[in-house]
């Protein structure tokens, strides 16, 4: 593993911010960071806060060995950022090999809400929201917030107040296609 030290220069001395930050063996969102840049031993988080250097690393000592991911930030299409606003959304298939070859079982649209930076709706105890989604068209459909059995549907994004509508989900068919191929390997 590296050194703390070392990570600690890395983070001064890196031009490659903003970085997403999260342990390899991480689930659920957890641990997870968003790092915009760095000023005075400050690490610069989203929605103007900052985070000391020696906490960061303290943070990730315990999970340092498993390994510490640090990658570039991505942002959403275009075409979904209006509605959902800058953080990713990201769409589960469940992909089924059968006999005949695979087939899409079902298909959720998971979204980040509030302060939320990884769109993981853990059962829907952190706020995000999730939403089904049509096999055929990419269509989302039944969009829901709420707590596990005590969800509720909504209409409209919580943060920025977009309405859902008739929203398709960009690119659907290449990703159909690029799943569909995959669970052939």
């Amino acid at each position: 593993p590296l050194p703390l030290s070392d990570l600690a220069t890395f983070l001064r001395q890196t031009d490659r911010y903003p970085l997403f930050v999260k342990p390899v063996r991480g689930t659920q969102g957890q641990n997870a960071h968003v790092l915009l840049g760095i000023e005075n031993d400050d690490l610069k988080l989203p929605s103007n806060k900052t985070l000391g250097l020696t906490d960061f690393i303290t943070r990730f000592d315990t999970v340092r060995r498993s390994g510490i991911l640090f990658q570039e930030l991505l942002r959403p299409s275009p075409l979904i950022e209006p509605v959902c606003g800058q953080r990713l959304t990201s769409v589960r298939l469940i992909v089924i090999v059968t006999s005949t070859g695979p087939d899409i079982l079902s298909a959720v649209w998971r979204v980040a809400t509030g302060t939320n930076i990884t769109d993981n709706f853990n059962c829907g105890r952190n706020g995000n929201i999730i939403a089904g989604v049509d096999l055929a068209t990419g269509r989302v459909q039944r969009v829901i917030h709420g707590i596990g059995w005590k969800n509720f549907p909504i209409d409209r994004h919580p943060d920025t107040d977009v309405a859902f509508g008739n929203l398709c989900l960009p690119t659907w068919q290449e990703i159909r296609t690029l799943c569909m191929e995959a669970a052939t390997h």
